[in-house]
C-alpha cells in the first residue's frame, strides 16, 4: 500500500512495516520495473524462451541410448555420480548441460534427474567416471 510523499506500507506476516522512500525514487523503481517487464514480453524474449524446449527437443530426438558407455545406467548415476555433484558448482553445472541454474539445483540436489544424455557429462564434471 502506498501513502502520498513516497511512504510506502508494507504488510509482512502480519507484521506492518513502514519504509519511507524518497518519492523520486519510487517513481524510478516503477519505470524500471515497467521497462524490465515490456522487456521480458517482447517478441525477442518471447522467442528467445521458445527456442528452449524445441533446442531440447531436437537434443532427445537425436540421442540413442547405445551412446552411453556401458557402465553409466541409472543406478551408477543415483549412486555414484549424483552424490559427488554437490562439489560442482552451479554454474559448471548450468553451462556444460546448457541448462538454467534452478534446474541446476534440482540436479544437484538430486530432485531431478537430468535426460540419460546429460550423464556422461555430469560424471565427468563429478570426477565419477571408471578412471577416477
Amino acid at each position: 500500500m502506498t501513502l502520498g510523499d513516497g511512504i510506502i506500507i508494507r504488510i509482512i506476516a502480519g507484521g506492518l512495516t513502514v519504509h519511507l522512500v524518497q518519492l523520486n525514487e519510487t517513481k524510478l523503481a516503477l519505470s524500471r520495473l515497467r521497462s524490465w517487464r515490456v522487456a521480458a514480453q517482447s517478441k525477442q524474449a518471447q522467442a528467445f524462451r521458445a527456442e528452449t524446449p524445441r533446442r531440447h527437443g531436437a537434443a532427445k530426438a537425436t540421442w540413442r541410448s547405445s551412446d552411453l558407455p556401458v557402465w553409466l545406467n541409472k543406478d551408477t548415476y543415483i549412486r555414484e555420480i549424483q552424490p559427488k555433484l554437490k562439489a560442482v558448482t552451479l554454474s559448471a553445472l548450468a553451462s556444460a548441460l546448457g541448462i538454467s541454474i534452478p534446474y541446476a539445483v534440482s540436479v544437484r540436489n538430486g530432485k531431478c534427474v537430468p535426460h540419460p544424455r546429460h550423464w556422461k557429462k555430469l560424471a565427468v564434471l563429478a570426477n565419477a567416471t571408471p578412471d577416477n
